[in-house]
């Protein structure tokens, strides 16, 4: 499907600078819904990128605390897309490395007592894209860089659950250009979340996406410790249960017969 570009309707008996804000956040909206479960063309990234150019040197003129809510919404939206397509130029992801380390850097999603675990809805605002597309960006050597690093590890001690969620997923792509932060990553999930599908995916990406399984192993280790037995697949200690037990009969993983045990032992109620 592709994106139609500046289409914006006019707003009456508004400040024009206001005006211009709207009608650019409306047409960058516009390209983020058209491709938000896909990956854009190059023409439509090429355009989009021109528009949240003027729509960053549109924003300081506005006094509208939800204008500029909505534009900064989708200036980390339109970057996180751009970082999805091998064909992006380089260029346009300088321009989405900027905008997304300052979506990181943001006060939304605010953490609230619905999201502060992860769950089926995913809070909108910039850190949920920044913490998408940083990893994404991570995949690509010349685009990592310090700053990249700083953001993904606050990403990790995010309060909002889903947020450190995508983390503990996009991991294998900071893996890419960084190993020891990738793996750095995990490590903290493991010893410190308490929320039990961002400790599974932990578990599950260092398992069986990092090309380490004794390593992996070792985060199991350090999860299982920490987990409560609960009945259901997606808990941490049903992620558990079954790394342990394919790392031991597809790989006879050092420990991970231990581990087996162990929860056997831990866990004698049958719910995991």
């Amino acid at each position: 499907m592709a994106w139609g570009g500046e289409e914006c309707a006019e707003t009456a008996e508004e400040d024009p600078a206001d005006a211009e804000l709207r009608q650019l956040t409306a047409a960058l909206s516009s390209f983020a819904s058209t491709y938000v479960n896909g990956t854009a063309s190059s023409d439509d990234i090429a355009t989009s990128e021109q528009t949240a150019t003027k729509l960053e040197a549109a924003l300081p003129q506005t006094q509208s605390a939800d204008l500029r809510t909505q534009a900064e919404d989708a200036l980390a939206d339109a970057a996180e897309i751009w970082t999805r397509s091998a064909q992006t130029p380089s260029a346009i992801l300088n321009h989405a490395r900027t905008l997304l380390l300052s979506a990181s850097r943001s006060p939304r999603p605010e953490p609230t007592p619905e999201n502060v675990t992860c769950n089926l809805a995913i809070p909108q605002g910039p850190r949920t894209e920044a913490a998408r597309g940083l990893g994404q960006l991570a995949s690509i050597p010349a685009q990592y860089n310090p700053e990249v690093t700083h953001a993904m590890l606050a990403l990790t001690a995010d309060p909002v659950g889903a947020i450190r969620h995508t983390v503990a997923l996009i991991a294998p792509s900071v893996a890419v250009s960084d190993t020891g932060t990738a793996w750095v990553i995990l490590e903290h999930l493991a010893e410190h979340d308490i929320d039990d599908a961002v400790l599974a995916a932990t578990v599950t990406t260092a398992c069986f996406r990092m090309n380490d399984a004794q390593r992996g192993a070792s985060i199991l280790a350090t999860v299982m410790g920490r987990a409560a037995s609960r009945s259901g697949r997606d808990t941490a200690a049903s992620a558990c249960a079954i790394a342990a037990g394919l790392l031991w009969v597809h790989h006879t993983t050092p420990g991970t017969d231990t581990a087996l045990t162990r929860m056997i032992t831990r866990w004698p109620d049958g719910g995991t």
